[in-house]
C-alpha cells in the first residue's frame, strides 16, 4: 500500500509491504519502497531523488512528515 503527501516543492511516496493499519505503519510495517519528486525542478515526477546522497536531508525531513501525518490520523479514529 502505498501514501503520498505534498510539500511546497516535493512529492513524497512511500510503499509499505503490509495492508494499511494504522497501528502497524508507525511500529512494524516494512517500508519497501520511496519516491521523492521535486515537482519545481521536475513538474512530470520522472526523476526519484529518493536515493539520491545530495537528497538525503530532504527524504529524511518527508519522512518525518510521512510519520506525523500516519500518527495525525490515527489519532482521528
Amino acid at each position: 500500500m502505498g501514501y503520498a503527501l505534498r510539500t511546497d516543492r516535493y512529492c513524497y511516496v512511500a510503499w509499505f509491504a503490509e495492508d494499511y493499519d494504522k497501528n502497524k505503519i508507525l511500529s512494524t510495517a516494512r517500508r519497501i519502497a520511496e519516491e521523492l519528486y521535486d515537482c519545481k525542478e521536475d513538474p512530470n515526477q520522472e526523476i526519484n531523488f529518493a536515493m539520491r546522497a545530495d537528497h538525503r536531508a530532504v527524504l529524511k525531513e518527508h519522512q518525518g512528515y510521512m510519520k506525523e501525518f500516519l500518527a495525525s490520523q490515527r489519532q482521528s479514529r
